[in-house]
């Protein structure tokens, strides 16, 4: 979805409508909650990593939904994002990110290129950059830009 909005072009009758279906299930799930009961789905959505890859977080649902808002001239309910507005103001009262958990190899094990062409699980490697911009407890300039900036587009688009 995050792909499909940073086209850099107008949306396509079907990329606006997939858009619009992930927005609306994003936020009839208040981001990380299940719709049938309410409870949380998944308590690692709550914890703020990076690099993401494939990981998700509720900033960067929130993230989604601001630039979806932005570029779609949507509103957004409070009742659907203001507890994490709430939940991130709390735990980075100086607006600086920080990580609270590592992005992207938080695991032990992947799936690694064989010398016959086969693909097999083994050790993950890492690499010095990765090691420090995923270190838990740092503050993240990334995150940090990219709070900053949901807080701008959504204050401007936040019904209720």
């Amino acid at each position: 979805m995050e792909a499909v909005l940073s086209a850099g072009r107008p949306l396509t009758p079907t990329e606006e409508h997939f858009v619009d279906a992930g927005a609306e299930y994003l936020l009839e799930r208040r981001l990380a909650f299940r719709k049938k009961d309410g409870q949380l789905m998944d308590a690692k959505f709550l914890d703020i990593g990076f690099p993401r890859f494939y990981d998700y977080d509720v900033l960067r649902g929130l993230s989604f939904i601001s630039e979806w808002a932005r570029l779609r001239r949507k509103l957004v309910p409070r009742r659907a994002v203001g507890w994490i507005f709430e939940s991130l103001d709390d735990r980075f009262p100086d607006a600086r990110v920080r990580l609270e958990k590592e992005g992207l190899m938080s695991t032990e094990t992947s799936l690694n290129p064989q010398k016959d062409g086969s693909w097999a699980r083994g050790d993950a490697s890492t690499f010095p950059l990765l090691d420090a911009v995923r270190k838990v407890g740092s503050p993240c300039d990334p995150l940090t830009a990219q709070w900053e900036k949901v807080k701008k587009v959504l204050g401007a688009r936040l019904d209720g």
